[in-house]
């Protein structure tokens, strides 16, 4: 038996039937190539590094950490005359309850094989039984920001099929995060629900969750009540106190979980219809959100169509408005469509009637839609026509692209208002909308050089800024503009904080890093490691080599990168 004074221990062989699992260990699987490569060194070697135990009041030893060896063991002498028969080296350390659990816990979390989720679970239990206040010392011991530990806390909080999901790698981490600036579950939910509808035909990055999460949350600034006194501005599903947190594809301040705000958005107008129906000049009873509604949920009176008297009275008539009070619908009917059928019919039959009295009309065309009609058969005709016969200059062909693309994207005209200061003083929003008109008088301005600048600009708007072109897409594009991903991309810190300390120890291995000469320098000089002992980094440290070092990081691509 040796003795080790300095840290209290002794190093015995245990029985391997006087040992016992610790239940509070956050690693569960021990199955896998790794315990079956372990199985076959241990048949072969023996245990080279003895596991940590404390002993318990009834004679027992429980594990501090080496389970997985222990577990090997007893696979081996289940073959060769059982548990009690065989022994493994162990350290045997005086530790009470919450010392035998802090050493678990930093044991557990410095392994270069531990998974994400069983790092996460790790925190969690670490915070349940230590408190909050302790992380900054955990954080400290294992060499990582405490922002990092809740971070992953923070994730257990989805839902069991989206952290199965991250268990089984199809989902990453910063997938997760990205769910966790939502605060309403059922929303988590569809939108979990979407990536995998999505994942059929695409892979869904990570900023295209960030865009699709930031699409659907309302700007705080369309908030008709009052956000200060609601307790907006430090809310966590504020997106500006999530943003350095999770980052966001939105410079908007956003509310996350639009559930919360529609509630308080159905509040205000609830108690200020009247002054909002007055603002408008609505005539209907009440309002309902659109998002609520599909087209054949309602009959829709035109804005151009007088409302018929019985209308004016029922309780089913209302106007649709968005989440953040944009009138989308002024007059709908949510009532009895027959009934709807038949006021409509008889408003109308009574209007013709006037109209055909009235000696204003008298000169007019007796079908108002006749000339609509065939003047744009005209155009239907004459334009294909003109273009195909040659008979366009190259600014024409460029204004009429251009044209065509504002026309055919509509997320890209309040760009285009911002762009050519076309609103003056008025505010822009995602909802500026230009008439063809307004668009083709603008264009009418530009000389051809201005279009064709115009028309590279638009483009980039729509590869970089519009949920329009994949992440493949804007590979594809890149390639044809020469952009070599292979040869220029680069590690950054960023990209470091989303990995654990395995995947960074396999990344710098397997793309040579840990081989390059200022890589070993800074390991053994400035952190002061054993020449090649990277395995005995922690988090930070390892971080430190990757970035610090002065190995040249562009080039080193991982192959999750390149798509591989």
């Amino acid at each position: 038996m040796t003795t080790n004074t300095a840290q209290q221990q002794t190093i015995e062989q245990i029985k391997l039937n006087k040992i016992i699992a610790n239940p509070l260990n956050p690693r569960k699987n021990f199955t896998g190539k790794a315990y079956e490569d372990l199985l076959a060194s241990v048949r072969e070697k023996g245990v080279l590094q003895p596991i940590m135990v404390r002993q318990l009041p009834d004679k027992k030893y429980e594990i501090v950490f080496g389970e997985r060896r222990w577990r090997v063991s007893c696979d081996l002498a289940k073959e060769n005359g059982g548990l009690s028969k065989h022994a493994i080296p162990a350290m045997v350390r005086d530790l009470d309850d919450n010392e035998a659990f802090e050493i678990m816990t930093i044991e557990n979390l410095q392994r270069n094989d531990i998974t994400e989720l069983e790092e996460a679970n790790s925190f969690k239990l670490y915070i349940d039984r230590m408190g909050d206040e302790a992380v900054p010392i955990l954080a400290e011991r294992i060499g990582i920001n405490p922002a990092y530990i809740r971070r992953r806390v923070k994730i257990l909080e989805l839902p069991k099929e989206v952290l199965e999901a991250w268990a089984q790698g199809s989902l990453k981490y910063g997938h997760l995060e990205q769910l966790t600036r939502v605060g309403d579950k059922k929303q988590v939910k569809i939108l979990f629900e979407w990536m995998e509808e999505q994942s059929r035909f695409r892979h869904v990055a990570v900023r295209d969750l960030a865009r699709k999460i930031d699409s659907e949350s309302p700007e705080l600034k369309s908030a008709f009540f009052d956000v200060d006194k609601a307790g907006c501005a430090t809310c966590f599903q504020n997106s500006d106190v999530q943003k350095s947190l999770f980052g966001s594809a939105s410079d908007a301040i956003q509310c996350n979980n639009p559930k919360c705000f529609k509630q308080k958005q159905n509040n205000w107008l609830k108690d200020n219809w009247n002054d909002f129906r007055a603002k408008h000049k609505l005539p209907t009873n009440g309002f309902r959100f659109s998002s609520d509604f599909q087209w054949n949920d309602y009959e829709e009176i035109g804005s151009w169509q007088k409302t018929p008297k019985p209308c004016k009275s029922c309780e089913s008539f209302f106007s649709l408005v968005s989440l953040t009070g944009k009138v989308d619908r002024p007059k709908v009917c949510m009532g009895d469509k027959a009934c709807f059928k038949k006021t409509t019919t008889e408003a109308w039959s009574e209007g013709k009637s006037v109209e055909k009295t009235a000696a204003a009309k008298a000169a007019g065309p007796r079908v108002a839609w006749h000339g609509e009609h065939f003047r744009d058969l005209f155009f239907r005709e004459a334009l294909p026509a003109k273009i195909q016969a040659g008979g366009v200059d190259s600014a024409s062909r460029r204004r009429l692209i251009l044209f065509a693309q504002l026309v055919s994207n509509r997320d890209l005209q309040p760009w285009f208002v911002q762009r050519h200061k076309m609103a003056g003083e008025k505010e822009i929003d995602t909802w500026t909308r230009l008439s063809d008109e307004e668009i083709m008088v603008k264009l009418a301005t530009m000389s051809g050089q201005e279009l064709e600048e115009e028309l590279v600009a638009a483009a980039l708007e729509t590869f970089l800024q519009k949920d329009k072109v994949t992440c493949a897409g804007r590979w594809r594009a890149a390639e044809h503009l020469g952009i070599d991903m292979a040869q220029e991309w680069a590690i950054t810190e960023e990209y470091l904080d989303k990995k654990t300390v395995a995947e960074m120890m396999a990344m710098g291995e397997s793309l040579g890093i840990f081989a390059e000469e200022q890589a070993v320098k800074f390991l053994t000089e400035t952190i002061g490691k054993p020449e090649g002992a990277y395995g005995k980094c922690k988090k930070g440290e390892l971080k430190r080599v990757f970035l610090e070092s002065g190995v040249n990081l562009v080039g080193r691509v991982p192959s999750e990168i390149l798509g591989a």
